[in-house]
C-alpha cells in the first residue's frame, strides 16, 4: 500500500470524478457530527466500522489519514478525507487493473511457452545447441593520439567468427544480435574490440573471454566487462558491454521459462488478492447501505466463487484451444449467435425476449458498456431459459399429431430452438466471465 503514500492527488475535474466525490461525501456527511470539520483518526475509523459492519482495515486507513495530515497534528477536514479516500480508491482500483493485464499477458506468455516445450520435446533428435550473443556498447576505449576511426568488435566461437558492423568511436553502440552453432560447448567465447579504417581492422583496443561454464544455467547474462590485452604490454583501457546466452537443452530452458512465468503469475495472483481486499474494504462503507444483488455480488464467498468461475472458464479455453481466449471476441460472436438463433425459431414462435436480449447486448457491446452489465444479461438469459422450456414443452405436445409441409417446418424450429436453448447457456456462461474485472 505504499502506492498511497507515494500516489499524487489526482487533478482531473471531469464530471465522473465530480460525481464520485459528492456521493463518497453524502455518505460521509454523518461523520462530522459535532459540525466543527475537524476529524480525528479515532472518529473515522470508529465511524468506517460502524458503517460496514465490520473493524475497518486500521493500516489501509492510517495509509489514507498519514497522507492527508501534512503537519501531523492527528485532525483532518472532511473535504480533505473525502479526497483522500477517492485518492486511495482509485489508486487501489488502478493497481488491481494493473495486475490482471500482467496476470493475463504472462498466462498467454507462459501458455505459448508450454507449446514450444511440447514441439521441443517431440522433436527431441534435433538437437539444437545454439549460443546468442548480443554486442551493445563500449565505453571509454583506448586509441591511438589520434582517437579511434571506427571501432569493431569481433566474436569467436569454435572456429566461428563474426565482425560487427563499424560504429561512431564517440559513443560507440553496436546493439547487434548474432547466433553461432556450438558443437563441443567447451573452451571460451573470445570478443575482441578492434579500431578500423575503410572497412579494415587497424588498433587493437582490447578483449574479454567469456567460458561456456560459466553459460551452462541457459540464462541471458548480461555484463559489462572490463577489456583486458593480449600482453601484458598492450595499453588497454575501457569496457564493453555484452549479452550471452547458451541454450543447449531447449526443453530444459523452456521448462525454466514456463517455471518462471508461473512463479510470477502465482506472485501476481497473491498480491491482487490482498489490493482486491483492500478495495472491498474501500467499498464496504459506502455499498453498507446498498441492499439486494449489490451486496451479493459484493460478498466474499460470492467474489471468491465468482473468481473460481472465471479460473474454470480460462483453464477450460485453454484445454480447448490450445491457449487463452479473447473473452471479448467471445462475447462478440456470442452475440451474434443469439441473434441468428433468436431471428431463426422466430419463424414461426414469438421469441421477442431472446431477440431482445440480444439486441440490448449488441448494443453494450457496440457502446463498449461496462462489463458488469454484462452480469444483467447472463441472468435475463437465465430467465429466459425457463421462458424457453415452458414454450417447448406446450408446443412439442401441441404439435405431435399435426401432418403435411407446416409439420416439417415447426420441426425445423423447434430443433433450432433446443440447439438455442442449449447454447444459452454457453453464451451465459460468456457473458458472466466477460463481466469479471
Amino acid at each position: 500500500m505504499s502506492s498511497i503514500q507515494n500516489g499524487r492527488m489526482m487533478r482531473s475535474t471531469s464530471a465522473s470524478k465530480q460525481d464520485r466525490l459528492a456521493k463518497i461525501k453524502e455518505e460521509f456527511q454523518e461523520i462530522d457530527k459535532n459540525g466543527d470539520k475537524q476529524l480525528s483518526f479515532e472518529e473515522i475509523n470508529n465511524y468506517l466500522s460502524k458503517k460496514s459492519g465490520k473493524p475497518f482495515d486500521p493500516q489501509l486507513l492510517k495509509e489514507i489519514f498519514n497522507t492527508l495530515d501534512k503537519d501531523q497534528n492527528s485532525v483532518i477536514s472532511l473535504d480533505e478525507f473525502v479526497n483522500g479516500y477517492y485518492q486511495a480508491e482509485t489508486l487501489v482500483k488502478s493497481r488491481v487493473d494493473v495486475l490482471k493485464q500482467e496476470i493475463k499477458e504472462n498466462t498467454q506468455k507462459s501458455a505459448d511457452t508450454k507449446r514450444q516445450f511440447i514441439e521441443a520435446k517431440a522433436n527431441k533428435g534435433d538437437k539444437k545447441n545454439i549460443l546468442t550473443v548480443n554486442v551493445q556498447k563500449a565505453e571509454n576505449l583506448g586509441g591511438g593520439i589520434l582517437g579511434n576511426k571506427a571501432p569493431v568488435v569481433k566474436i569467436s566461437c569454435e572456429g566461428q567468427e563474426i565482425t560487427t558492423n563499424p560504429t561512431n568511436p564517440d559513443n560507440p553502440i553496436w546493439d547487434e544480435t548474432f547466433s553461432f552453432t556450438v558443437t563441443n560447448g567447451t573452451g571460451d567465447i573470445l570478443i575482441e574490440v578492434f579500431d578500423s579504417n575503410k572497412g579494415k581492422i587497424t588498433n587493437f583496443l582490447g578483449e574479454v573471454s567469456v567460458p561456456f561454464d560459466a553459460l551452462r544455467d541457459q540464462q541471458m547474462h548480461e555484463d559489462n566487462i572490463e577489456l583486458v590485452g593480449k600482453k601484458i604490454t598492450d595499453r588497454v583501457s575501457g569496457s564493453i558491454e555484452i549479452g550471452l546466452q547458451w541454450v543447449y537443452d531447449l526443453p530444459s530452458y523452456l521448462e525454466g521459462i514456463i517455471s518462471q512465468f508461473d512463479a510470477a503469475i502465482n506472485e501476481d495472483k497473491q498480491e491482487l488478492a490482498q489490493i482486491e481486499k483492500y478495495y472491498q474494504d474501500l467499498q464496504s462503507p459506502l455499498a453498507a447501505s446498498v441492499i439486494g444483488s449489490d451486496w451479493i455480488l459484493q460478498n466474499p464467498k460470492f467474489k471468491k466463487a465468482e473468481q473460481q468461475f472465471s479460473d474454470k472458464m480460462d483453464a477450460f479455453s485453454e484445454k480447448t484451444f490450445g491457449k487463452p481466449i479473447a473473452w471479448s471476441l467471445a462475447t462478440q460472436l456470442s452475440i451474434y449467435l443469439l441473434l441468428i438463433l433468436s431471428c431463426l425459431s422466430m419463424y414461426v414462435r414469438p421469441d421477442f425476449p431472446n431477440l431482445t436480449i440480444g439486441v440490448i447486448a449488441l448494443i453494450y457491446f457496440l457502446q463498449k458498456s461496462v462489463s458488469s452489465n454484462y452480469k444483467i444479461l447472463a441472468l435475463a438469459i437465465l430467465a429466459s431459459e425457463i421462458y424457453d422450456l415452458i414454450w417447448l414443452w406446450t408446443s412439442m405436445s401441441k404439435w405431435v399429431d399435426e401432418e403435411g409441409v407446416e409439420k416439417n417446418v415447426k420441426k425445423i424450429i423447434v430443433f433450432v430452438s433446443v440447439i438455442n436453448f442449449i447454447g444459452k447457456i454457453a453464451i451465459g456462461a460468456v457473458f458472466w466471465k466477460n463481466s469479471i474485472g
